[in-house]
């Protein structure tokens, strides 16, 4: 019997360039794998470095701990399956600079230039890579920081000295502001919608379109604030306190209970 040397040599040429490519395919899974895993050491490395610089105390330490945050921010950037572990370690950075004091009588001093930074990287985060974190500020004392435009939907700032704050155009959507004290804060055209605000102070608060819809309001006092637009549709104000509070156009339904205006 002959042999087709030319169809033989065509198989065995096929052959070989299918090995090749398996090979090549092969090498290239190994080249990826290796690549996502040096990628990942270099993830875990400025992880941890950024947070032992910021675990760095005192007034001397202060840039180091600004460099930590934006590091932080910028590696949320880069590997945003990292993003909710970042947020709870910002989030946690706030409440250990700033707490409330444990007793009334304690002061509660504003925050320095590194809690301004750690609430302004909160606050613009892409939202879409929380994956269900959790921004937990309650029970710190944040006064006289800017939150302006910063997106805290969801989050706790139950307990916490929010006062003298701008908050124009936030995000506080479901929110706990339970027993929170935002006096003389500027909400203008913030969304405090479907949140618990139950007790909370906005004496002399600037509400100019603000929405409520829909939050619990119970027992918040409102004294000397003022608004024009704002909105309380579906929001329960029982008990609230509304002392010589001036507001216009106000937003109100059927929904809404115990308005006063």
């Amino acid at each position: 019997m002959s042999v087709n040397w030319p169809a033989m040599t065509s198989v065995i040429t096929a052959l070989t360039a299918v090995g090749a490519l398996i090979f090549t395919a092969l090498s290239l899974n190994a080249t990826r794998a290796q690549v996502a895993l040096s990628e990942q050491g270099q993830v875990t490395g400025r992880f941890t470095t950024a947070v032992e610089e910021l675990d760095k105390g005192g007034g001397e330490h202060l840039q180091a701990r600004l460099g930590a945050l934006y590091s932080l921010e910028r590696l949320a950037h880069d590997s945003p399956r990292d993003q909710p572990t970042i947020i709870e370690v910002i989030s946690a950075f706030v409440r250990t600079i700033a707490p409330l004091p444990s007793t009334r009588q304690g002061s509660c001093p504003w925050p320095g230039a590194d809690v301004q930074a750690a609430l302004t990287i909160l606050g613009r985060r892409d939202v879409s890579q929380d994956h269900g974190a959790y921004i937990n500020l309650a029970r710190t004392c944040l006064s006289g920081t800017s939150l302006r435009g910063a997106d805290l939907a969801y989050g706790s700032l139950a307990g916490a000295k929010i006062e003298e704050v701008d908050l124009t155009d936030a995000n506080l959507t479901g929110t706990s502001l339970r027993d929170a004290s935002l006096r003389r804060a500027i909400l203008t055209n913030a969304n405090l919608s479907h949140l618990n605000g139950d007790n909370a102070n906005f004496y002399w608060a600037a509400l100019d379109q603000t929405d409520f819809t829909g939050s619990s309001l119970y027992g918040a006092d409102f004294t000397i604030s003022f608004g024009t637009r704002t909105n309380f549709n579906d929001a329960s104000l029982t008990n609230a306190k509304h002392d010589h509070a001036s507001f216009y156009d106000t937003i109100s339904n059927r929904g809404t209970q115990d308005k006063w205006w």
